[in-house]
């Protein structure tokens, strides 16, 4: 039987977890697989000591997916 969702121990990012992800890949400006892991060797060695590691995938998927969020319109 294949198991769906979460795999255990999954946490969600935070706002601050968010920004510092944000921080780094503005001043590195990552394009390829090499920068996106200097990217998370930046964000682990900046994170607090409370949040969990990330992987580059990780944070490339969830930096994707922040940059393609609809921005809000004002209206």
């Amino acid at each position: 039987m294949v198991q769906r969702g979460r795999r255990a121990g999954y946490h969600n990012y935070s706002v601050k977890e968010q920004m510092l992800l944000c921080t780094v890949a503005a001043e590195r400006k990552p394009l390829g697989r090499d920068m996106w892991e200097e990217v998370a060797l930046e964000y682990n060695s900046r994170k607090a000591r409370s949040w969990l590691e990330r992987d580059f995938d990780s944070l490339r998927r969830k930096f994707r997916n922040l940059y393609g969020k609809p921005k809000p319109t004002g209206n």
